[in-house]
């Protein structure tokens, strides 16, 4: 028998249903199942990047831009996958070659279009994930070896590698984002397959936290996904029953959070995916039927939930969110009941 998480909740008597705000829906490209338009990343504009995969399976990156108008764009080789778009319209991700095997490479788009590529130091994969105001870069990279390690990319394209004390090679150091001051937030995996938080210091300093409630065994443990400009902290941890929570971490205290109505069994549970400079939070939560919902948390408490229009109501079907702006622009993805991906805002 397991102890009770002695963490503190955030849990409403029940979510209040979305009022006052609008979703708009957009696809970057034609697509079928298992196809379409993801939207990753907003910024303080509304603008939003991310990518499509179309009828051909291939995927390309896309910017939409405050009007609705959408650009897309390739890098080069099989896949184009933007992961972060900063205030000025700087968008950081990762592009797949077609040399034999595939390899992944960082780039940076900036707001006129003009692409620059990059790697890690030794790296055979790089993996960008976070861009500050700045142009700082976040992410991770595989070595020869096949070793994971985090890295920093400066604003002169330097780049500083580094991994969390205690880190396994083999799964390594995942940088996830990155504010203003270049603090860095992401997990690390430890000898025992135990996922761990981090924060970084722009000098270097590491430091270590987990999530209180959270599981201890493989695969197990705290996954920080976002910072915002106060260092503010939020992410999902996976308990011993393998049941998602978010969390939110303000000055060293971890809350959790519980979206009401999110399923408690393995695998279900509510994932808090991004954090804005107020303090709203975006995320996720997987009911007991396996079907996502999208949910905005206010910085009273309340909980409001939301699902794209004509959102699948399948097992693996719904809402996915992955960003809000500093006004509470949200953006995100949806499935719909041919399993078909579309890109939302909501605002």
């Amino acid at each position: 028998m397991f102890a009770k998480s002695m963490a503190p909740v955030i849990v409403l008597a029940a979510a209040a249903r979305l009022s006052g705000q609008t979703i708009t829906t957009f696809d970057a490209c034609a697509a079928g199942a298992d196809q379409g338009t993801s939207a990753r990343s907003i910024n303080r504009s509304g603008q939003v990047a991310g990518f499509c995969v179309d009828s051909n399976s291939v995927a390309h990156g896309f910017v939409r831009d405050v009007d609705g108008s959408i650009t897309v764009f390739d890098v080069d080789g099989q896949r184009t996958l933007p992961s972060s778009i900063n205030k000025s319209g700087q968008i950081t991700g990762r592009f797949v070659d077609s040399s034999v095997p595939p390899m992944s490479h960082g780039f940076v788009r900036a707001a006129d279009g003009a692409i620059m590529t990059f790697d890690a130091p030794g790296a055979v994969h790089t993996y960008p994930t976070g861009i500050n105001r700045y142009g700082q870069i976040v992410g991770g990279y595989v070595d020869v070896n096949q070793s994971a390690h985090g890295f920093f990319r400066d604003m002169d394209g330097t780049i500083t590698i580094f991994d969390a004390p205690g880190a396994d090679p083999s799964r390594g150091t995942s940088p996830m984002a990155i504010r203003l001051s270049g603090q860095t937030t992401g997990v690390y995996y430890d000898l025992n397959k135990v996922k761990h938080g981090f924060l970084r210091s722009r000098l270097g300093k590491i430091r270590k936290f987990d999530a209180p409630g959270a599981g201890t065994f493989a695969e197990q443990g705290t996954v920080p996904l976002s910072i915002n400009g106060k260092g503010h902290v939020v992410g999902v941890y996976f308990d011993v029953n393998q049941v998602s929570h978010g969390f939110v971490r303000v000055n060293g205290t971890i809350l959790t959070i519980d979206v009401p109505g999110a399923g408690t069994a393995a695998y279900q549970g509510t994932w808090a995916e991004s954090i804005n400079g107020s303090g709203q939070i975006t995320g996720d939560f997987v009911d007991a039927s396996g079907v996502s919902h999208g949910f905005l948390k206010q910085t009273d408490g309340t909980i409001t939930t939301f699902d794209g229009p004509g959102a699948g109501t399948a097992d693996g079907q719904g809402t996915f969110t992955y960003s809000i702006n500093d006004f509470g622009g949200v953006a995100g993805q949806y499935y719909d009941t041919n399993g078909v991906i579309h890109g939302f805002v909501l605002k």
